[in-house]
């Protein structure tokens, strides 16, 4: 990357171009090399800015990228002001921190020391962005928890009993550790250069979300379904060998076969986005009314509402598929072809 600001002022701008203008982006960076002097390089670079955003494309592509921008700087402010909310001092930085490193892992995975940035097949950058909301919401929801019981009282009771913040560090520690290795997998399979189909990417997705719909839906009809295991875990496993099964056959009959771990891929991939997708709901339920925490032993004089199993059946399912996922993903190396020595 060039040192000079105006250059990668202008490359950002032309990666708004579509394809085929493509052509108009590079002619408009080689031309800037030939211009000397600050003020005009960077008049040039503004007039290039200028004349790609009043394109509809590219004007589209830039209130896309500043939504984006404006998503990530809303979200970042709503967890600063809810972390900051936690009362417990310890407890508050040891939040603060586990987030710091989570997105300093996520940035190192999308950076070109990494994995690299997110492919860029639209269906991949969904999955990679419901991903990510995943983790945000469940951070958020974490801080929610921390600043309600603060820090998850002695006994399991917001009212009664005193601040344990070894049980709040640990609890902290095992959910960064989780979903640093749920970023890491999911850094590595919607990556640019991750060598997977992104049909197989795709695939996995939908059936991940598919599950997370119907489960929820499961819930909504009958609430009593929350409070078993066997309906969430059948969303996880359920999903995996159905999304493997699909792509499986995809490869056989469609044209082009994929590659022979797409499969396998994609199960992984839809028991993971289940797993942390249940799980997310899981722990919104209870904010509804209709269902209590799993977090402490139920202690009510009248018939209480539906507890909602604890969300390590489904988390530590989905941790382990996470850390399989990331570690059967591999760079795809390149293959040197060798021609032939022809003798004369």
């Amino acid at each position: 990357m060039s040192a000079e600001p105006e250059v990668g002022l202008l490359r950002r701008v032309v990666r708004l171009l579509p394809v085929r203008q493509m052509v108009w982006g590079e002619a408009m960076q080689a031309e800037l090399m030939g211009i000397t002097g600050a003020r005009a390089r960077w008049g040039f670079v503004l007039g290039c800015a200028r004349a790609v955003v009043s394109q509809p494309a590219g004007a589209l592509r830039a209130c896309w990228l500043l939504l984006r921008l404006a998503v990530v700087v809303g979200v970042l402010a709503v967890g600063l002001v809810m972390a900051g909310a936690i009362r417990v001092a310890s407890t508050r930085w040891e939040a603060m921190a586990a987030v710091s490193v989570l997105i300093a892992v996520y940035g190192l995975m999308r950076s070109r020391f990494g994995c690299g940035p997110v492919s860029g097949n639209r269906l991949v950058q969904g999955v990679a962005a419901v991903g990510a909301g995943i983790v945000v919401v469940q951070i958020l929801l974490t801080f929610r928890q921390l600043r309600v019981d603060p820090p998850l009282m002695l006994p399991s009771d917001a009212t009664v009993g005193v601040p344990d913040s070894g049980r709040a560090a640990t609890q902290i520690a095992a959910l960064a550790v989780g979903l640093a290795i749920y970023l890491i997998a999911l850094a590595r399979v919607t990556a640019r250069r991750s060598g997977v189909d992104a049909g197989a990417v795709a695939i996995g997705g939908g059936v991940a979300a598919s599950c997370v719909a119907l489960w929820l839906a499961l819930v909504l009809l009958w609430p009593s379904a929350a409070s078993a295991s066997g309906p969430a875990l059948v969303a996880v496993l359920g999903g995996g060998l159905a999304a493997a099964l699909v792509v499986a056959i995809r490869g056989r009959s469609g044209p082009g076969a994929l590659a022979e771990r797409a499969a396998l891929v994609a199960g992984l991939l839809a028991a993971v986005g289940a797993a942390f997708g249940v799980g997310v709901l899981m722990n919104v339920l209870p904010l509804t009314g209709a269902w209590v925490s799993s977090s402490g032993p139920p202690s009510y004089l009248t018939v209480p509402p539906i507890r909602v199993v604890d969300t390590v059946v489904v988390y530590l399912p989905g941790v382990a598929m996470a850390l399989a996922l990331a570690l059967v993903l591999r760079r795809p190396r390149t293959v040197a072809i060798v021609r032939p020595e022809v003798r004369t």
